[in-house]
């Protein structure tokens, strides 16, 4: 992050987030998180996150993990001296393009 502010005068800032709640984590479960970028614009980038636990005995599901959260997150990139939206670096697009 604080190449992209030195090289590229750019941070990314949280422009939208949502969260619905499916089930609730119980002290001591394992989680895992997920996060998968679903959407790219010239400034901004979507992701669809998820928390998640394994499967349990009992569980009524074939699935080896039950999602207890799911959420979209919208990052937008903005100019760190304006607080201006600035199109994403060509490096980033193409890291993005490279794992999406």
């Amino acid at each position: 992050l604080d190449e992209l502010v030195r090289d590229e005068q750019l941070i990314f800032v949280v422009r939208t987030v949502s969260c619905e709640y499916l089930r609730p984590a119980i002290f001591n479960d394992e989680l895992f998180v997920s996060a998968e970028i679903v959407n790219r614009g010239n400034t901004s980038i979507q992701f669809e996150q998820k928390v998640m636990r394994a499967s349990k005995e009992g569980d009524k599901t074939e699935d080896a993990y039950i999602t207890l959260a799911k959420g979209v997150v919208t990052v937008v990139s903005v100019d760190s001296n304006k607080f201006k939206p600035k199109r994403l670096p060509k490096h980033i697009i193409e890291t993005i393009e490279g794992v999406a």
